[in-house]
């Protein structure tokens, strides 16, 4: 029944189709403008009105989403070895140490309940994209098994629920009964699933029935936000789950905009998933911090334009506006990952007036000491700016106070002494007449 079928792999991705689902992974479906969660987070914790709902997306985006929030529920749960493809032979296509092929077809609805009665859309349009990689030799039934996962209910003594695992289980009955509704059926709307079907032989149609496994009541978009956390909950503590599972999704999402960029037969892992796991949990032991900002860029870059008290400091000193832009990227991270510390409660108020103190302490024992050093004439301003340089370039490439001690990227600290020069005080400066000068413009 097998040996003359031509076996090979072939990747099933439309362009419209691959275009869609990265454009649902590229954009959350709650996307607030504020605080810019990760992509695919749902629901904005912060203390604001995020831009949209959940439920807003259209449902062909929450199926995009559904497809990938599943297949990384699917690989948390397989073996080390488990590995996976979107958009490939199927929906989801999985893969585990044994070799079995797995199909998945998803069937998502949320607004209106679908039915899975023998005419039904989604049983006999499954069907069809079944019957065809059959007829085109892309797996073999022996050893392949064919998944409809539906968030709908099955009817009772229907073909749907033959098809179920279980003592129920009659596929010999199921393809009886497809038949019976293929010679009795008018739905024009069918007619090319039911061709499909017809183009198999009797043998074959039996040998697919055969393979097909029905998970009708699955859980949908929003039940398996709680399933994976569910999975994950020994990785970090109670506290920080939801944190640690945002950026689990957030990294999964674009991962799997790339993989459908990706040439076909590249698979996702369970180790490569596993191993971001341990990575992003390690960050949230008590002496590390999330990093969630590396890459973040302002809407606008105008260094000579800017009139924020930081900037004016730095053009006190340097007429280098690479150099200015590079303060603002460091200032704007800064600002936006403090602000995400303390909105996931990683961070209170009085840790960063403690870790503010530190740096101001240390940028003036620098300070002090390059006064001694140099004995600055206060007249002279070549001198004077020579001085700010140096105080500078001691805080961009020598300061080392991190906020914790396992957080070493340098656009926190940096970022930080930015915050304390754009005080309406100033807490910190460069230049040595800066706050002289500031205090003059200001007194009455």
């Amino acid at each position: 029944m097998t040996e003359n079928l031509n076996l090979r792999r072939q990747c099933n991705r439309s362009p419209d189709t691959l275009a869609k689902l990265q454009a649902a992974l590229s954009r959350p479906a709650e996307h607030c403008y504020v605080c810019r969660p990760t992509a695919g987070v749902l629901d904005c914790k912060a203390p604001h009105t995020p831009v949209t709902t959940s439920f807003s997306a259209s449902a062909q985006g929450l199926g995009y989403l559904f497809q990938a929030r599943r297949a990384l529920w699917v690989l948390l749960r397989g073996s080390e070895e488990s590995e996976v493809s979107i958009e490939g032979l199927d929906d989801v296509e999985h893969r585990d140490l044994s070799g079995e092929l797995r199909l998945e077809q998803l069937k998502h609805h949320i607004t209106k309940p679908a039915n899975l009665a023998d005419s039904s859309e989604d049983l006999w349009k499954t069907l069809r994209v079944w019957a065809s990689h059959l007829l085109a030799g892309h797996f073999d039934p022996a050893i392949t098994k064919l998944a409809l996962v539906t968030t709908s209910a099955a009817a009772p003594g229907s073909i749907a629920a033959l098809l179920r695992d279980g003592r129920e289980r009659d596929p010999a009955a199921a393809v009886q009964r497809l038949r019976e509704v293929r010679s009795q059926s008018k739905n024009k709307a069918l007619e090319k699933s039911f061709e499909a079907f017809d183009a198999l032989k009797p043998f074959e149609q039996d040998a697919l029935v055969a393979a097909i496994r029905v998970f009708d009541n699955s859980p949908d978009i929003l039940d398996l936000e709680s399933l994976i956390k569910r999975d994950i909950r020994y990785s970090t503590t109670r506290a920080h789950l939801d944190a640690v599972y945002e950026r689990l999704e957030g990294w999964w999402f674009a991962l799997v905009a790339a993989h459908l960029a990706s040439p076909p037969g590249v698979a996702l892992t369970h180790v490569a998933v596993h191993e971001k796991l341990i990575s992003i949990a390690d960050q949230f032991r008590e002496d590390n911090l999330p990093i969630d900002f590396l890459e973040a860029l302002p809407d606008t870059l105008d260094a000579a334009g800017d009139g924020r008290l930081f900037v004016q400091q730095l053009r006190a000193i340097t007429d280098k506006n690479r150099r200015i832009e590079n303060a603002i990227i460091d200032y704007y991270r800064a600002v936006q990952q403090r602000g995400r510390w303390v909105r996931e409660d990683l961070l209170v108020d009085e840790d960063l007036a403690t870790y503010e103190k530190k740096l101001v302490d240390e940028w003036e024992r620098e300070r002090l000491a390059l006064e001694d050093e140099a004995e600055l004439d206060l007249d002279d301003s070549v001198a004077c700016r020579a001085f700010g340089v140096r105080l500078y370039n001691w805080m961009e490439r020598q300061a080392d106070v991190p906020i914790r001690p396992q957080v070493r990227e340098g656009y926190v600290m940096r970022g930080s002494f930015h915050m304390l020069a754009e005080r309406s005080a100033p807490r910190v400066w460069w230049h040595p007449l800066f706050l002289a000068r500031l205090h003059a413009l200001v007194s009455p």
